[in-house]
């Protein structure tokens, strides 16, 4: 009995051992013919969407869109499906909150889910079937996706000079990022001008929105603040605002020259005793430049009476002029 039951375990020991290695190999065939891409690491604003990037690749031949067949699924329980063709068998609390956005011929598993609410954390995982045969399937568990949810949007990055001239194209450049490239936010000006709107993947499912104002300021922008305010698709509470001071720097007229010179320049009229010193200034007082020196005091002069003999040297006598013939 004792020598069975060490060959019973020798047996047992051998087949576990073939069996982990066949695991394995089967495990790396797959992998090298069924693979995903995602980002395993997202952010999502609550309230808004979030796209998560996804692309695939299957060992046959490649197929139309309408032979692929795709579906997510929570990593925990494969039955726990968020999205499918079919409606009917997707989760109640996401019915109607997920669509793919990619092209499945085109190997894109890309997917929405719209109205993020605070615990749709996942993780996620796509699945694959292909209707060439019933052994085409694969779920990629080992590649899945979680959400780290911010309940507050952060306020859009404004970029421009403080002091600015006038009547010269002034550049206001406002930025925002975000995971929702399928509705991009709407990013506005308190200030007319030329806007220029342009969207940017800056890569791992994160995206930039970015508007550009160009304004020509006019003295009466002096002081003032120009506003960026962007508004977040879906029902996102608030709309934040960033605001930047400008100081506009205007011209001086120099007589005998027909161009105009910058106020900020280091050229300055003198004041004289007693006269407001801002008056010089075309646009009112601008803080990073000095005071205009004071003119000088003349020299005071004695006056002497017309009668005296000091009055008639300062007198330049004539020339003496050509004599008459009588």
């Amino acid at each position: 009995m004792l020598i069975v039951s060490r060959v019973q375990s020798s047996m047992a020991v051998r087949s576990s051992v073939l069996l982990y290695w066949f695991h394995v190999f089967c495990t790396g065939v797959f992998a090298d013919v069924w693979k995903v891409t995602v980002e395993p690491d997202m952010q999502a604003l609550v309230s808004s969407c979030v796209v998560l990037p996804c692309s695939f690749k299957y060992p046959v031949k490649e197929q139309p869109s309408d032979r692929i067949r795709a579906i997510w699924h929570m990593k925990d329980n494969w039955d726990d499906i968020i999205f499918h063709k079919d409606s009917t068998k997707v989760k109640d609390s996401f019915r109607g909150r997920t669509n793919l956005i990619g092209s499945l011929g085109a190997l894109n598993c890309s997917l929405e889910i719209d109205e993020v609410k605070n615990h749709d954390n996942g993780p996620y995982c796509f699945r694959v079937e292909l209707e060439t045969s019933k052994t085409d399937k694969y779920s990629f568990v080992e590649n899945c996706v979680s959400i780290k949810m911010i309940e507050q949007a952060s306020k859009p990055e404004l970029q421009a000079e403080q002091s600015v001239q006038e009547g010269e194209p002034a550049v206001f450049t406002c930025s925002v990022r975000h995971t929702c490239p399928s509705h991009q936010p709407t990013l506005t000006w308190n200030h007319t001008g030329k806007v220029i709107m342009s969207y940017k993947d800056i890569g791992h499912g994160n995206w930039e929105t970015q508007s550009v104002l160009t304004f020509s300021p006019k003295k009466e922008d002096d002081h003032s603040a120009v506003a960026c305010t962007v508004k977040h698709y879906g029902n996102v509470k608030g709309e934040m605002t960033v605001t930047h001071r400008i100081f506009v720097k205007g011209f001086v007229q120099v007589r005998g020259n027909r161009g105009k010179y910058p106020a900020a320049s280091n050229v300055f009229f003198c004041n004289k005793p007693g006269q407001n010193t801002s008056s010089d200034y075309p646009l009112g007082h601008f803080p990073e430049l000095p005071s205009p020196p004071r003119c000088p005091t003349p020299p005071l002069v004695p006056s002497i009476p017309s009668s005296s003999p000091e009055h008639r040297k300062l007198i330049p006598r004539r020339a003496p002029g050509p004599q008459l013939s009588p």
